[in-house]
């Protein structure tokens, strides 16, 4: 009874304080208004209207001062001769400083009664006495009301079909992020929050919504709202400069993922940009370069469902801590990223980093995760494990999609770490590897005895071996047609229109 008492007061104290508000507004409207229209034309400049404050709130009449002779009059000057210098009722300086009064009191009763609507249901529950189900609805009502009265919203897809935004007003516009990984359904469900206007943002050359109904992929369930739009020929507004990689990360996906129409932001391309990190470590290690492919040969390992790499989970940890010494201990405090497309690999690696470091530097210091998981993020250095080592082919990491978000997440240093003979199999891990060969970043790691099974990285030189090396030439004797002509042009393939002309190709 006493927190009803006080809730009735506090109520009666906030409705007093509105009323007076509401008489301020009510005051500066019929001023504002009363000089808007004195005059039915423009008035000479000359002349200004003003209010007479001791008899306005009786007879509402205004009167004009003439500031060139010094003189009032309650009559409408005549209007300016043609020529003659004019000003609107609107910019008259009274008008202005009733306007800017008006604003601030609209501002302050909106705040006021924004905290009287909270109360009003507060006292209404608790007059209703209601126990948990009014605890709920009390909840829902409030969420409602802040809902109501915030400008920007932010939510996922899912809570935005929740029944508390449902009974929201409507927003002018929805933004949806990251709109290409997402469902049709999910998309609806957000898009019936707005009442006028929808951005999709997103990435189609990117990872789709992940789904595991094969059904489902059958019938096209994984494509979003944002790629039947664009199939269907609506307008796309390319976002054609980034801000995060350095250009001899961003130089291969420019090419083969956006058909060389990604620019390169001025931040990027700043001879200062990842410094003091990317010049300490290129003047320790030169042969290293912003994307670098070490070439190991190992082998993989199956377990259930999922592949692990053993060996190339060592040689991340093994980089890792080259690049840490060789900085002085710089790289431990950046956000690095190790990436790959398998669980069962992501589960090694932090077995294999954790066992060296503790189990708190890898939530603390290294983020290790899977591409797919590792999608919209970014980080200072990546180090990007493939896990494939065979030759009976690459399985989902030949994903063109997947392989554009594991290429484009780093902004200084790029790693990539995988057995080239077996990643060539793919065209795209093809021009992959002959891409970093042309740049002179491809560096073999050989196994060895002893405490360590890699050499000291500092000391490895990177090589161009020539073409049979990587067995280019048994890729194409496979791939070859009867006239032993090889029919992918993976040069001419990315010149092609569209990411669905590639996929075509590809399948044919």
């Amino acid at each position: 009874s006493k927190d009803i008492q006080r809730i009735d007061s506090t109520i009666a104290g906030i409705r007093l304080e509105l009323g007076r508000i509401k008489g301020d507004i009510n005051r500066l409207q019929k001023r504002a208004q009363a000089i808007l229209h004195a005059a039915p034309w423009d008035l000479s400049t000359d002349w200004e209207i003003r209010i007479d404050e001791s008899t306005f709130d009786i007879s509402e009449k205004v009167y004009f001062v003439n500031h060139k002779t010094k003189k009032t009059t309650f009559d409408i000057p005549s209007a300016p001769s043609s020529g003659e210098r004019k000003i609107p009722a609107r910019k008259m300086p009274e008008f202005r400083a009733h306007v800017k009064d008006l604003i601030k009191f609209v501002e302050m009763f909106n705040k006021i009664n924004f905290t009287l609507e909270q109360y009003r249901l507060l006292q209404t529950y608790n007059k209703s006495g209601s126990g948990h189900g009014g605890n709920e609805s009390l909840r829902g009502n409030l969420e409602t009301h802040i809902l109501d009265s915030a400008n920007i919203v932010l939510t996922t897809l899912g809570t935005s079909g929740s029944r508390v935004l449902e009974s929201t007003r409507k927003f002018e516009v929805v933004v949806i992020d990251e709109a290409a990984q997402s469902v049709e359904p999910s998309t609806l469900a957000a898009l019936q929050l707005s009442s006028s206007h929808a951005i999709l943002v997103g990435d189609p050359q990117q990872l789709p919504a992940t789904i595991f109904s094969v059904s489902g992929r059958n019938t096209k369930y994984d494509r979003s709202l944002f790629q039947r739009l664009e199939e269907s020929g609506h307008a796309v507004h390319l976002l054609d400069t980034q801000y995060r990689m350095h250009p001899k990360i961003s130089d291969f996906p420019r090419r083969i993922f956006y058909e060389g129409a990604l620019e390169d932001g001025p931040n990027v391309v700043h001879p200062e940009y990842g410094c003091p990190l990317r010049r300490e470590v290129l003047s320790k290690i030169p042969r290293f370069q912003p994307f670098t492919l070490l070439d190991l040969d190992s082998s993989e390992e199956r377990g259930g469902m999922s592949l692990s790499n053993p060996s190339e989970a060592k040689l991340a940890l093994h980089l890792y801590k080259t690049l840490d010494r060789v900085t002085g201990g710089m790289v431990s405090k950046q956000k690095v990223a190790i990436i790959t497309p398998y669980a069962q690999q992501m589960h090694f690696l932090r077995r294999t980093f954790s066992s060296h470091f503790g189990a708190d530097y890898i939530s603390e210091r290294v983020s290790v995760s899977t591409v797919d998981a590792f999608q919209g993020k970014e980080a200072n250095i990546v180090i990007f494990s493939c896990v494939r080592a065979n030759g009976n082919g690459i399985g989902f990491l030949s994903d063109v999609r997947r392989m554009n978000v594991a290429l484009t997440r780093a902004k200084h240093f790029l790693f990539v770490i995988a057995r080239c003979d077996s990643i060539i199999v793919n065209p795209y891990w093809k021009d992959l590897v002959t891409h970093a060969m042309e740049m002179k970043a491809v560096i073999k790691v050989p196994m060895i005895r002893g405490p360590s099974p890699f050499p000291d990285l500092t000391k490895l030189s990177p090589t161009a071996p020539p073409r049979n090396d990587y067995n280019f030439q048994a890729y194409d004797d496979e791939h070859s047609n009867e006239d032993g002509k090889v029919p992918f042009d993976l040069k001419q393939l990315s010149r092609m229109a569209s990411r669905v002309q590639k996929e075509k190709y590809l399948q044919r």
